[in-house]
């Protein structure tokens, strides 16, 4: 837009009534998100090289639904800063910002698709494309002190047609059927303390063994682990070189 035919918008606005001037916010902040958005991408492509063979030599080679898109010098191929991401081949690309801020508010899939705009299908379809790309990028041989300890969620056999437990209604305390599989799954979740870092797994059950995998990788020899009474932990610990502290936890009776 030229200056001034901006100046002229700019003149306009006195003339709108508040409705009017309410939908215009609505529209622009609508604008000024998918321009944060798609600026987002430009500057994730500049960092990195192509996603076919890793070079930094490429150009500019027209755009694609929004998207700038580049064409490698080395192998000829084109890509945009969404190829071989969580977020290729999903459109309105534009509303992946809002659809971090469902995540970090723990909207249900419903209620982010009534904050979106967006049908219930293609919420789900967005969870579980971000809740996928967060699995690559777990913490890597952290040093400093490493909270761990595990929990445990009860298992979901929604939509199976055998199931291992007897049927129950939503919410309420986990079944342990005798003779059948364990309905709560174990999932150790570890943080470095004063660090953003956080490391989760899902176990088949709680032992050494398994403990030992979900960390192997995440500490070391520098780091000091600060665990409850859980032998699997200890064992753990011991497995991969590094340093604990257990940390004797008492349940309060009422």
């Amino acid at each position: 837009m030229r200056t001034s035919q901006f100046k002229a918008l700019l003149e306009g606005l006195l003339s709108l009534s508040p409705r009017q001037l309410d939908d215009l916010r609505a529209a622009a902040d609508k604008l000024h998100q998918r321009a944060n958005a798609m600026s987002a991408f430009d500057t994730a492509v500049e960092g990195a090289g192509c996603p076919h063979c890793n070079s930094f030599k490429f150009t500019k080679n027209g755009f694609s639904r929004g998207l700038q898109r580049y064409r490698c010098n080395a192998c000829s191929r084109t890509f945009n800063a969404a190829t071989n991401t969580p977020l290729s081949r999903l459109r309105s690309k534009e509303q992946f910002y809002q659809q971090g801020e469902c995540l970090m508010k723990g909207l249900t899939v419903r209620a982010a698709a009534q904050e979106m705009g967006v049908a219930v299908s293609t919420a789900f379809r967005r969870r579980h494309r971000f809740l996928e790309a967060v699995v690559g990028h777990q913490p890597k041989g952290v040093a400093g002190i490493f909270e761990a300890d595990e929990t445990y969620f009860r298992e979901a056999q929604k939509g199976s047609r055998h199931l291992t437990r007897k049927a129950r209604k939503r919410g309420g305390k986990a079944i342990k059927d005798k003779g059948s599989k364990r309905e709560l799954v174990p999932v150790l979740v570890g943080r470095l303390r004063g660090q953003p870092h956080v490391a989760d797994q899902a176990l088949t059950a709680m032992t050494i063994v398994e403990a030992t995998d979900a960390l192997r990788g995440v500490v070391g020899t520098e780091t000091l682990m600060c665990i409850d009474g859980s032998a699997a932990l200890r064992g753990a610990a011991k497995s991969l070189g590094a340093a604990f502290h257990s940390v004797a936890v008492r349940t309060a009776r009422a």
